[in-house]
């Protein structure tokens, strides 16, 4: 078994958190975008239970496919066993379950996929910091005011805090955001399942930290040298 203790989070565990949750919101994911018969009901249901409840309650599952099938498959081996030790991964995993039914909400497109780490890759999902970058952009060019600042506010409160509950608030709020943008922008749960659990040792935090904003600036970038060659295209005579 992987041991979870003292204030480094492994990285073993961490991916393994990430292909755990990719999987378990993949499905959840399909049943909701079924959109018919008594599976699309069953994911319908554990979505609205999922968002109303900050602390996941044995008894939620009573009644519900999908959440009575929630740790079908969990390798106690990799990810540690169930009610006993430490509980970092299952509390990463569940975190970020029940951001994913806050962003999914009343959207007819499904707001996950997993990142494949290309710039061109149709369709992928982003990681935490580029997705809030695609946020600021998308309210900017909405609202005709820059909001970027917005944004990287609640990216600084999320750092700022020490404790995990503070910082689940903080992205908490950015999702929320992220599921009102005008259109539908897609995020990796898996990833930010893998944060989640590293942000629960102090000396993991800061990587996790680190890796959001050289997306986020990663993400600005790339944009702003697709808007250039886009203008120089635009201009060059036919």
């Amino acid at each position: 078994m992987v041991h979870t203790t003292g204030t480094y989070g492994s990285d073993t565990v961490a991916r393994a958190v990430a292909r755990y949750t990719d999987a378990k919101v993949g499905e959840l994911q399909s049943l909701y975008l079924s959109r018919a018969g008594a599976a699309y009901h069953d994911a319908l249901a554990a979505l609205s239970t999922l968002r109303k409840d900050e602390i996941l309650s044995p008894w939620m599952q009573v009644g519900n496919m999908f959440l009575a099938a929630l740790f079908d498959g969990w390798d106690e081996t990799q990810l540690g066993e169930l009610g006993r030790g430490p509980q970092q991964a299952v509390t990463a995993f569940q975190t970020a379950l029940q951001l994913y039914a806050i962003h999914q909400r009343s959207k007819g497109e499904g707001v996950h996929a997993s990142w494949r780490g290309t710039d061109d890759a149709e369709g992928k999902g982003n990681r935490f910091g580029a997705a809030c970058y695609e946020l600021a952009e998308f309210n900017k060019r909405a609202r005709r005011v820059d909001t970027d600042n917005a944004v990287t506010r609640r990216m600084a409160v999320v750092d700022s805090v020490s404790d995990f509950p503070g910082m689940v608030r903080g992205i908490r709020s950015l999702i929320t955001m992220m599921r009102g943008a005008d259109r539908t922008i897609v995020l990796d749960y898996g990833s930010l399942a893998s944060d989640l659990y590293l942000m629960q040792f102090p000396e993991s935090k800061p990587r996790v930290m680190q890796r959001w904003a050289g997306d986020y600036y990663h993400a600005r970038r790339s944009d702003e040298v697709a808007r250039k060659q886009a203008k120089t295209k635009k201009n060059q005579p036919a």
